[in-house]
């Protein structure tokens, strides 16, 4: 799940609700904890995102502490792990960002697991924080999903075997900049890198849901339901029929496409 854990939100409950419909997913999809084979990976992003990266992966100039910007284009819109190049590793920081908060706040990413009470555990413990980069969301997730990508515990592409699900939520716009082909930073270059991401997931056979939040912007509105496979766009306008509805059908569909798989 990529969750948008910026500081758009401005209603406690609203993150509360979030949580537990992001919660009730697990749930769903694990039987309550029964079914092993089901794997979850959690990114919170807001401006950067906070994972713990293998050496080899993080640039030579970087001292984020674990944070991270998105990769220099062209490799913030791939699925592989990084090369030798620092341009193809992460690192990079912003400086209206302090890592230090982000881990106090709970918003570490956390890898594959089947240990759902420990996912539960870490969805509750989120808190908000500054600034709205769904693309580094996205690209994170896609390296999570992917058999080449820098986590490392991600199944090959199967899909007589496996199912790979991307949920990207959002309540805000794209507010941080990404890298673009000529070397600038600017939320519309992220833009463009977040269709490019979920292009590339979905021709990967990764299902990809997204959900607006109570989001009234219209541009972001298209965009999640261009990156987006078909039908699997949500507008969620409120917390009760929007946002927990639109949670418990991702469950439902992908609940029966995993016990089609099992018969």
């Amino acid at each position: 799940m990529v969750l948008d854990y910026s500081d758009s939100m401005t209603s406690n409950q609203k993150y509360v609700r979030m949580k537990d419909a992001a919660i009730q997913l697990v749930d769903t999809l694990s039987m309550h904890g029964t079914n092993k084979r089901a794997k979850f990976g959690i990114v919170p992003f807001a401006a950067m995102v906070k994972a713990n990266l293998p050496a080899w992966a993080i640039r030579s100039d970087a001292t984020g502490a674990g944070c991270t910007q998105d990769r220099r284009h062209p490799f913030n819109t791939l699925e592989d792990g990084p090369s030798v190049a620092d341009d193809s590793k992460w690192g990079e920081v912003t400086s209206t960002h302090n890592c230090s908060e982000m881990g106090s706040r709970g918003l570490d990413v956390v890898d594959l697991t089947n240990d759902h009470s420990g996912v539960k555990n870490k969805i509750s413990a989120m808190q908000p924080y500054l600034w709205t980069h769904i693309a580094l969301g996205a690209e994170m997730g896609f390296q999570m999903l992917s058999p080449t990508g820098v986590f490392g515990k991600a199944a090959p592409y199967n899909t007589d075997k496996t199912i790979k699900v991307a949920i990207i939520l959002t309540d805000g716009m794209q507010t941080a900049p990404g890298w673009a082909a000529d070397g600038t930073q600017t939320p519309a270059a992220a833009e463009a890198n977040l269709l490019a991401l979920c292009s590339a997931m979905k021709a990967q056979n990764i299902k990809v849901f997204t959900i607006g939040y109570d989001l009234a912007d219209t541009h972001t509105l298209d965009l999640l339901k261009q990156c987006a496979g078909s039908g699997m766009f949500f507008d969620a306008n409120d917390i009760q029929s929007g946002l927990i509805a639109s949670f418990n059908e991702i469950g439902e569909r992908v609940r029966d496409q995993m016990v089609r798989l099992s018969e």
